[in-house]
């Protein structure tokens, strides 16, 4: 017999986040109902705004994964307000209720565990009929622009308080929840290590060499000085930025060895990211990012391609093969280090990597996971 679960989370494939890639596999042998949400008030663009209107019912529908293979997946747009104090809180959790418990009883799901990525689903955990609740931690959302860091606290501590089980997918993360959890586990990230592995057969021409790249959401987490001093510094160094950009970028777009891509879709990432020389993650250390373990550093190890870091510390486990530079002068020397590395350094790092990503695979940590939610 399946399972049930509900999840709250992000817009179903809108990019692939950590939980949707561990319910593409749970959603084979289970049935799992998506609540797409959304976490802030969106900017004064058309473009945002539209997303408040969005959040409407649209027409329960499967989704086939990528190998063809059906998920047991319906995706649900509740109508909510993206305002989290006190008073909307409460409009909120009627509306919510309301509409999941209508949905519930319409598809029959029957004893489902509730997963949420998101602390704002504390206040209607307690309304639903549920089997257990599982706080699946991603990210410190009290520090994130445009949220209300007392709200975002109050609210998350509700949900610790009311969840059987906490997992968190950076060991900052977990460290500070500890004390508050019944029961917590750290999951780091995995990988989809197929879909990345090296493209042997792709020539380097398509861009301007060396150069060093990035892909995903470029905001208010990534270091735009470290970026323009070794665009300065290094004028025969050529860096790439793929994906939605949400910042100004003035700054660096007055030099011409600097390139802002766009979006490139999840199946032709690995493409694109075949041309990297250095594979980069440009974050500013602060409040923000303490916290982080980039989904995407799991997909950089997973090409091979050599990887330098600003010091995120979750990630300074990993400097036996890659780059962890604590400030501008380790990063340039980190990546001259790479783009100079001999064949024996080489072999050695690209053998560690293997080795580490054997049991790195999103199989693998969706069998941890569901064992967690299950002890």
């Amino acid at each position: 017999m399946k399972n049930c679960f509900i999840i709250f989370s992000d817009d179903w494939g809108v990019h692939p986040s950590s939980c949707q890639h561990l319910f593409k596999h749970i959603a084979k042998d289970n049935n799992v109902l998506w609540v797409n949400t959304i976490m802030r008030l969106p900017a004064l663009k058309i473009s945002e705004i539209k997303k408040i209107f969005q959040k409407v019912f649209k027409i329960n529908r499967k989704i086939s994964s990528d190998d063809n293979l059906i998920l047991h997946l319906r995706t649900v747009r509740p109508f909510m307000f993206p305002i989290f104090n006190p008073f909307f809180r409460k409009i909120n959790k009627l509306l919510l209720t309301y509409q999941l418990k209508k949905l519930l009883n319409k598809i029959n799901f029957h004893d489902p565990v509730f997963v949420t990525t998101l602390p704002i689903a504390a206040d209607i955990v307690s309304t639903l009929d549920v089997k257990k609740i599982i706080y699946y931690c991603v990210d410190e959302f009290s520090q994130w622009p445009g949220h209300n860091k007392k709200y975002m606290r109050d609210m998350e501590k509700l949900l610790i308080k009311s969840s059987d089980v906490v997992i968190t997918t950076s060991k900052t993360l977990y460290d500070s929840k500890k004390d508050f959890s019944k029961k917590i586990y750290h999951l780091p990230h995995g990988a989809d290590i197929s879909h990345f592995k090296p493209r042997l057969n792709i020539k380097k021409t398509a861009f301007p060499h060396p150069l060093l790249g990035y892909y995903g959401l470029f905001d208010e987490r990534n270091d735009l000085d470290l970026l323009e001093k070794i665009l300065k510094r290094e004028p025969n160094w050529n860096i790439i930025i793929i994906g939605e950009v949400r910042i100004d970028i003035s700054a660096l777009k007055k030099y011409p060895n600097i390139i802002f891509y766009g979006k490139v879709s999840y199946e032709n990432l690995p493409d694109i990211v075949s041309n990297f020389d250095i594979c980069s993650l440009p974050y500013l250390i602060n409040e923000l990012t303490v916290n982080i373990n980039p989904l995407k550093f799991m997909e950089y190890l997973s090409t091979h391609i050599p990887i330098v870091t600003t010091a995120l510390p979750d990630l300074k486990k990993y400097s036996p093969y890659i780059g962890w530079a604590r400030n501008f002068n380790e990063f340039m020397k980190q990546v001259k280090k790479f783009l100079n590395e001999n064949k024996d350094n080489r072999k050695e790092r690209l053998e560690k990597t293997r080795l580490y990503l054997i049991d790195q695979s999103w199989e693998e940590k969706t069998g941890n996971f569901l064992k967690y939610i299950n002890s």
